[in-house]
């Protein structure tokens, strides 16, 4: 039953530590996300940029 809890405990901390460093802006997992998309072959085809959305 402890190791449960504290297996739970570990992943309720780092998913909280990601969200802090991620809101606090120490690293963007929205454009770490964006350059995985972009770099792929298959994909990059279909997804348009901010400037592509403007016009």
């Amino acid at each position: 039953m402890k190791k449960y809890l504290y297996t739970f405990l570990i992943v309720i901390i780092l998913i909280g530590s990601l969200l802090l460093i991620n809101n606090l802006g120490i690293v963007s997992f929205r454009e770490w996300g964006e350059n995985i998309i972009k770099s792929t072959p298959f994909v990059k085809d279909y997804v348009r940029t901010d400037q592509e959305y403007e016009k």
